[in-house]
């Protein structure tokens, strides 16, 4: 018995060790820099002018992003609302996101660690992170504060929840949980639509015909789902049905009047499953599908119960995922797929672990970083353009206008002027719009006499001096 303790304890030891060092190669590359890599452009300041008017002027919205363009529909303001706490904390500074980012990150990694381990094992937990850890593609993401930052942690949360709900699926709190989630986080982004989907798919196949035996459970999680998005239902209510509207004409009227073409997204999926190929020609997508379908397929055959139904449901994710992009015919960006990568990441640990094979995995996971060194360290790099930057930008002039009047003018590439107005805003800048003030120019390049950051130039008048 005492052997056996003894036995237990170093096991749990060893893992414990294990799951530690992976969390340090996870956050090194989450966490180093972070505040000099954070973007602040037109994103990151829509949505803080909208907390700093919930927290300053009790303003409180019922629209948070909109999907794809100024044509496009509203989802709700969920994401805005989260934030509210951190910038409370931080009176307003956006510095908040870096705690936003590390607060999601170790959450993110706690799930997974957890959700994994439930299903397979801690093995499958921690090639699964450290798979996750050096996509240098998954660490820009990662580390970008706007809405799709939370899509990888709403599908890990998802398939935790369909876990829970196989094995207690009389418990009505799982099922209310399930439809919030899935409303929570398609109002993240609007191709969390995929995991509804999914969702569908498994609860299809997992329960087949005894799913009507659960009209309670389906009931209560499609009212939940539903019930999310009341803030749009009564900004409708108050605006003549403005944002259904919108939403009805996204699908009909093809908001970006281009004809569709219908690969237009494979050139988008290649840069997406470049960490993983290093071959930028659309014949890879096709490689991919063929090699992943493989995968899922002897994976289906050899797998049993929740595992099995997990990846049938993915198979039929996969096939959705390629039919909808097809049909929606015009050029999306990478992060719209990146719900797929925690599939492929399970799906991969699962086949490596499961003959045992373990010398293969360092091998492979060396071979990842070597192929991706360089785009690793580019997404470590520092963002001239970013917060930390606009930051000392709008702090350098604060001494020049305190009790004085003065405007601030930009002039620098377009859209590379975001972010200024907000933090000015904060540090107490205030434009008098009166172009008989002293004019402040923030500019890129830089000129003779400027208070210079990198390549922005800030000059100040000499009546401020």
């Amino acid at each position: 018995m005492n052997i056996k303790k003894t036995n237990s304890f170093f096991n749990r030891n060893k893992w414990l060790l294990l799951l530690t060092l992976v969390f340090i190669i996870y956050s090194f590359f989450r966490f180093i820099n972070l505040d000099e890599r954070i973007p602040f452009a037109w994103d990151q300041e829509q949505f803080s002018n909208q907390i700093r008017g919930i927290i300053k002027d009790h303003d409180f919205t019922l629209l948070g992003p909109r999907v794809t363009n100024d044509r496009g529909f509203f989802l709700a303001p969920y994401f805005t609302y989260l934030l509210v706490p951190f910038y409370y904390i931080f009176n307003l500074d956006p510095n908040a996101l870096i705690l936003f980012i590390v607060v999601l990150n170790i959450s993110f990694f706690a799930l997974s660690t957890w959700t994994i381990k439930e299903i397979f094992n801690i093995k499958n937990s921690l090639v699964f992170l450290l798979l996750w850890a050096i996509n240098p593609l998954l660490v820009k993401y990662d580390s970008t504060p706007w809405w799709p930052i939370l899509i990888p942690l709403g599908v890990i949360l998802t398939i935790y929840l369909l876990y829970l709900l196989v094995k207690a699926p009389k418990k009505i709190l799982l099922w209310s949980l399930l439809g919030v989630t899935l409303a929570f986080f398609l109002n993240m982004h609007f191709q969390f639509i995929f995991i509804a989907l999914f969702v569908a798919t498994f609860l299809i196949a997992h329960f087949r015909f005894k799913l009507t035996n659960h009209w309670l459970g389906l009931i209560i999680s499609s009212m939940s789902f539903l019930i999310m998005f009341l803030p749009l239902v009564i900004f409708d209510i108050r605006n003549k049905n403005l944002n259904l509207n919108l939403l009805l004409a996204f699908f009909n009227e093809k908001v970006l009047n281009d004809q569709p073409y219908y690969q237009a997204w494979q050139p988008v999926f290649t840069n997406f499953i470049y960490p993983l190929t290093r071959w930028n020609n659309t014949m890879v997508v096709i490689l991919f599908f063929v090699v992943f379908t493989a995968l899922l397929i002897y994976l289906i055959k050899i797998k049993k119960n929740f595992v099995k139904t997990l990846y049938i449901s993915t198979l039929v994710l996969l096939m959705i995922t390629a039919l909808g992009f097809s049909l929606y015919g015009l050029r999306p960006s990478e992060y719209y797929f990146v719900y797929l990568y925690p599939f492929i990441y399970i799906a991969a640990a699962d086949f490596l672990l499961m003959h045992k094979k373990y010398f293969l995995i360092p091998i492979i996971l060396i071979f990842l970083v070597v192929i991706n060194l360089a785009s690793l360290k580019n997404s470590l790099n520092i963002d001239p353009g970013g917060l930390q930057f606009k930051r000392k930008v709008a702090e350098s002039i604060v001494p020049y206008t305190k009790g004085k009047k003065a405007n601030v003018t930009f002039d620098m590439p377009i859209d590379t002027n975001t972010g200024y107005i907000y933090l000015l805003e904060v540090y107490g800048v205030h434009r008098s719009g009166d172009w008989n003030d002293p004019l402040i120019i923030i500019r890129s390049p830089s000129q003779k006499g400027d208070i210079v950051f990198r390549d922005i130039g800030v000059r100040i008048p000499p009546e401020l001096k």
